[in-house]
């Protein structure tokens, strides 16, 4: 993984301010990175630009040839679980035989892992021609009111492109942020599949402080004659969705328990759970996951792959159904590292509703107590995560990190805060340890049982490949 350090800092300028053209072709992969992370902004002000910023990115796309419009495409949106959901479904359709593109966000390891073709990343050398496909349109943006794209903003615009390019047969697309005003909401198809997660608070100084306020940022992917698919939602947030939906004249199934996903179960390091939707029942289904979340995840992947299997007249393998599902698994979501007769379980939980998703699946599986690694990004409700982590904790170690190579620049919240919230709430048992990668070996070195690391996606990115090479 490439690391922007302390000295390429000053590298990572404001977007808006950018002048220069970028006549000069890219190289290697290393230098196409460069180049992307120097359309970082590290004033989220700048980079969730609302509508000016859904502008921004439509126009980038309008000058490459508008290739989102030229696809059938599965956009995910959600609060918890849209990342795992585009994963299921991308696997799936892949296992009927399909041709399928892949982007989530944000990525592990790999800033390839937004431009996937059929579950791999694509080359270097694929990724560093793509983006020189695209460079001469961002030279053009300089000109305009727009100045120059955001990060994410030429990754959706490479993905858009390498899917157009690979000639898919669907593309499935993660939002970054939100919905409404998020730059992948530049799909007008009226065949586009919406799929939403589960909605809640996350994200409110941007999205809304409100069920109400977010529900509407999330279901803002919608567009006219939209089909949607939704797992069970809070009351208020349905409320929303389907309103939404009625006046956007769609139409939408709603994935719930006990009626689409039902007899959901634990079997050693397996979830295990029967489904049905429209013309298909499947029963005992069997995924490579002991988190139960992953049950709804996969239930409301299962459902897009019925639906368009109906829409699209295309016969299900129900036997790869079975088979894929039961040998695959998302990376980071309560992904389980063995160490001898240790494990060591990672999740990016980083939100509170996550976090109890996390937390009831361990206490499900586990009767006794973990010692936890944990960082949360600054401005997360940290408080309101630890509060369901603390019952379940010997032990928290704390540490820190700081990121720029990302859709902004990132950085934890200060150990000493976390610490001192965790001491007031009667939490005796805590280390800081600042620096990640001694954290994690500290971690290693205790040798207890069973640990988990959580608290944020960008945590376990700045620590995987450390994660992987030690443990994996």
């Amino acid at each position: 993984m490439i690391r922007v350090g302390v000295g390429a800092k000053k590298n990572i300028r404001n977007v808006t301010t950018q002048t220069e053209s970028s006549n000069q072709m890219i190289k290697t992969f290393e230098e196409a990175q460069q180049f992307i992370y120097k359309h970082i902004d590290a004033d989220p002000k700048k980079r969730f630009a609302g509508e000016f910023g859904l502008r921004r990115g439509a126009y980038l796309l309008k000058l490459i040839g508008d290739p989102q419009n030229q696809l059938k495409v599965i956009h995910i949106a959600g609060t918890s679980g849209k990342g795992s959901t585009a994963f299921y479904v991308s696997q799936l359709l892949e296992a009927q035989g399909l041709k399928v593109s892949l982007t989530i966000s944000p990525h592990l390891v790999d800033i390839r892992e937004r431009c996937q073709i059929n579950n791999r990343l694509i080359s270097k050398k694929d990724f560093v021609e793509l983006l020189n496909e695209i460079i001469p349109s961002i030279d053009k943006m300089r000109g305009t009111e727009f100045k120059s794209p955001s990060y994410f903003e030429i990754l959706m615009a490479m993905f858009f492109k390498i899917s157009l390019n690979k000639k898919v047969d669907y593309a499935v697309v993660e939002t970054g942020l939100g919905g409404l005003y998020d730059a992948s909401n530049t799909i007008t198809r009226a065949d586009k599949i919406c799929v939403l997660t589960k909605i809640g608070l996350d994200h409110t100084e941007i999205l809304g402080d409100t069920l109400y306020k977010i529900a509407e940022q999330k279901a803002g992917i919608i567009q006219r004659s939209n089909h949607v698919l939704c797992i069970k939602q809070a009351k208020q947030a349905e409320e929303v969705i389907s309103a939404k939906v009625k006046s956007k004249v769609g139409k939408i199934d709603y994935i719930r328990e006990n009626e689409n996903i039902f007899n959901l179960k634990n079997i050693g390091d397996k979830i295990v759970f029967d489904f049905k939707f429209k013309n298909q029942e499947f029963s005992r289904v069997v995924l490579n996951t002991s988190a139960i979340y992953q049950a709804y995840n996969a239930g409301l992947a299962m459902a897009t792959i019925v639906y368009l299997s109906i829409r699209d007249k295309y016969s299900i393998d129900r036997k790869e159904i079975y088979k894929r599902l039961e040998n695959i698994s998302f990376s980071g979501r309560m992904e389980n590292f063995r160490l001898g007769s240790r494990s060591i379980i990672i999740d990016g939980a980083h939100n509170p509703q996550k976090m109890k998703s996390l937390c009831d699946s361990l206490k499900k599986i586990y009767s006794e107590k973990s010692v936890f690694l944990v960082a949360f990004r600054a401005g997360k409700d940290y408080k309101g995560m630890l509060k369901f982590l603390i019952p379940l904790a010997s032990k928290i170690i704390i540490t820190s990190y700081k990121m720029t190579n990302m859709d902004l620049a990132h950085s934890s919240e200060k150990p000493e805060d976390v610490e001192k919230f965790l001491k007031k709430a009667g939490f005796e048992n805590t280390e800081i340890v600042y620096d990640s990668g001694q954290a994690l070996d500290r971690l290693i070195g205790l040798k207890n049982r069973r640990s988990v690391i959580t608290g944020s996606l960008y945590l376990l990115s700045t620590i995987y490949p450390s994660i992987k090479k030690k443990l994996g």
